[in-house]
């Protein structure tokens, strides 16, 4: 009986832990994603920047 209670014990902790788990998983993934996002779109807006300041094509020989 003891045995039995204990295992059922384990069980719902190592249940809990779990959900605890993939619920970190998840919130790091999309932080990742939001992060690579953001970082994505500045490059973007300070290479869009970049180019209405000049004009960066060369040419080379004649």
């Amino acid at each position: 009986m003891f045995e039995g209670r204990l295992a059922w014990r384990y069980i719902r902790k190592q249940k809990r832990h779990s959900i605890l788990t993939m619920y970190s998983i998840a919130v790091a993934l999309t932080m990742m994603t939001f992060l690579f996002t953001l970082f994505t779109n500045i490059v973007g807006c300070c290479r869009s920047v970049a180019m209405l300041q000049g004009n960066y094509h060369y040419t080379i020989g004649n």
